[in-house]
């Protein structure tokens, strides 16, 4: 679950199991603005609020199953 979605600055994102890996937050064009390393978790919380008001793709990969997960967002 991805909440809020709009994000005015916190974005969080909760699993139904604790996982590790990595986010990648692009832009509209594809150009990388954050990467986050998490450790083991059922909740990652991001600050956001630096960014511009626009469209964003958060990108998650999974250490354990190497899988990708990629969620668009939109930051006012």
């Amino acid at each position: 679950i991805v909440y809020p979605n709009p994000v005015k600055s916190r974005l969080s994102i909760d699993y139904e199991k604790s996982i590790e890996g990595y986010y990648s937050i692009m832009d509209a064009h594809g150009k990388k603005v954050l990467d986050i390393g998490v450790e083991s978790g059922f909740l990652h919380s991001f600050d956001l609020s630096h960014l511009n008001s626009g469209v964003y793709f958060v990108s998650f990969l999974e250490k354990e199953t190497n899988s990708v997960l990629t969620i668009k967002i939109i930051k006012l």
